[in-house]
Protein backbone atom coordinates (compact mmCIF):
# COMPACT_ATOMS: atom_id res chain seq x y z
CA UNK A 1 0.00 0.00 0.00
CA UNK A 2 2.45 2.40 1.06
CA UNK A 3 4.96 1.94 -2.41
CA UNK A 4 1.45 2.63 -4.42
CA UNK A 5 1.04 6.13 -2.29
CA UNK A 6 4.89 7.00 -3.06
CA UNK A 7 4.25 6.06 -6.57
CA UNK A 8 0.75 8.33 -6.75
CA UNK A 9 2.91 11.42 -5.26
CA UNK A 10 6.01 10.82 -7.40
CA UNK A 11 3.32 10.54 -10.39
CA UNK A 12 2.11 14.22 -9.09
CA UNK A 13 5.57 15.75 -9.23
CA UNK A 14 6.34 14.24 -12.28
CA UNK A 15 3.36 15.17 -14.00
CA UNK A 16 2.82 18.63 -13.48
CA UNK A 17 5.72 21.37 -15.22
CA UNK A 18 5.23 24.35 -12.45
CA UNK A 19 5.01 21.66 -9.36
CA UNK A 20 7.97 20.10 -10.68
CA UNK A 21 10.09 23.32 -11.47
CA UNK A 22 9.39 24.15 -8.04
CA UNK A 23 9.84 20.94 -6.12
CA UNK A 24 13.61 20.83 -7.64
CA UNK A 25 14.41 23.94 -7.53
CA UNK A 26 14.12 23.66 -3.46
CA UNK A 27 15.79 20.03 -3.81
CA UNK A 28 18.83 21.85 -5.74
CA UNK A 29 19.43 24.32 -3.06
CA UNK A 30 17.88 27.50 -5.74
CA UNK A 31 16.34 29.00 -2.49
CA UNK A 32 19.66 28.83 -0.54
CA UNK A 33 22.59 28.58 -2.68
CA UNK A 34 24.93 28.76 0.54
CA UNK A 35 23.37 25.86 1.94
CA UNK A 36 22.02 23.97 -0.77
CA UNK A 37 20.64 20.89 1.38
CA UNK A 38 19.21 23.39 3.53
CA UNK A 39 15.47 22.47 2.25
CA UNK A 40 16.44 19.10 0.97
CA UNK A 41 13.84 17.19 3.45
CA UNK A 42 10.99 19.17 2.31
CA UNK A 43 11.45 18.04 -1.25
CA UNK A 44 11.79 14.15 -0.03
CA UNK A 45 8.91 14.76 2.67
CA UNK A 46 6.61 15.62 0.10
CA UNK A 47 7.59 13.29 -2.66
CA UNK A 48 9.34 10.22 -0.82
CA UNK A 49 8.16 10.38 2.50
CA UNK A 50 4.92 10.95 3.73
CA UNK A 51 2.86 14.35 2.90
CA UNK A 52 0.61 13.49 5.26
CA UNK A 53 -1.12 17.19 4.53
CA UNK A 54 -1.53 16.40 0.81
CA UNK A 55 -0.12 18.98 -0.58
CA UNK A 56 0.87 17.62 -3.75
CA UNK A 57 -2.53 16.18 -4.11
CA UNK A 58 -4.08 19.49 -3.56
CA UNK A 59 -1.86 21.36 -5.41
CA UNK A 60 -4.17 22.45 -8.36
CA UNK A 61 -6.54 23.26 -5.74
CA UNK A 62 -4.17 25.11 -3.70
CA UNK A 63 -2.68 27.27 -6.59
CA UNK A 64 -6.35 28.02 -7.83
CA UNK A 65 -7.15 29.33 -4.64
CA UNK A 66 -4.38 31.44 -4.65
CA UNK A 67 -4.77 32.72 -7.60
CA UNK A 68 -8.25 33.87 -6.97
CA UNK A 69 -6.85 35.35 -3.43
CA UNK A 70 -4.24 37.58 -5.52
CA UNK A 71 -6.96 38.80 -8.34
CA UNK A 72 -9.47 40.01 -4.78
CA UNK A 73 -6.20 41.31 -3.77
CA UNK A 74 -5.68 43.78 -6.22
CA UNK A 75 -9.38 44.91 -5.50
CA UNK A 76 -8.85 46.88 -2.62
CA UNK A 77 -13.33 47.30 -2.53
CA UNK A 78 -13.26 43.44 -2.76
CA UNK A 79 -10.55 43.01 -0.65
CA UNK A 80 -11.61 44.98 1.96
CA UNK A 81 -15.56 43.95 2.22
CA UNK A 82 -13.72 40.30 2.34
CA UNK A 83 -11.65 41.09 5.69
CA UNK A 84 -14.69 42.51 6.93
CA UNK A 85 -16.84 39.35 6.27
CA UNK A 86 -14.32 37.20 7.27
CA UNK A 87 -14.20 38.90 11.06
CA UNK A 88 -18.00 39.15 11.28
CA UNK A 89 -18.15 35.55 10.55
CA UNK A 90 -15.46 34.66 13.09
CA UNK A 91 -17.05 34.79 16.38
CA UNK A 92 -18.47 31.15 16.91
CA UNK A 93 -14.47 30.34 16.56
CA UNK A 94 -14.09 32.41 19.95
CA UNK A 95 -12.02 31.27 22.46
CA UNK A 96 -14.33 33.09 24.97
CA UNK A 97 -17.37 30.77 23.86
CA UNK A 98 -14.77 28.22 23.93
CA UNK A 99 -14.64 28.15 27.30
CA UNK A 100 -17.81 28.89 28.50
CA UNK A 101 -19.22 25.74 26.08
CA UNK A 102 -16.02 23.82 28.10
CA UNK A 103 -17.12 24.34 31.29
CA UNK A 104 -20.91 24.26 30.87
CA UNK A 105 -20.69 20.96 28.78
CA UNK A 106 -17.50 19.32 29.93
CA UNK A 107 -16.55 19.74 33.16
CA UNK A 108 -19.71 21.19 34.31
CA UNK A 109 -18.99 24.11 36.38
CA UNK A 110 -20.34 27.73 36.60
CA UNK A 111 -18.76 30.29 36.38
CA UNK A 112 -17.20 32.28 39.14
CA UNK A 113 -18.76 36.05 39.54
CA UNK A 114 -16.59 37.97 40.54
CA UNK A 115 -17.77 41.31 42.60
Amino acid sequence: MRRGIVRARSKIYEENPELKTALDQIRLGHFSPEEPHRFYDIFHTLVDWGDHYMVLTNFDSLDKTQTEVDLKYRDKDVWTASAIENVAGMGIFSSDRTITEYARDIWHVDPLQIT
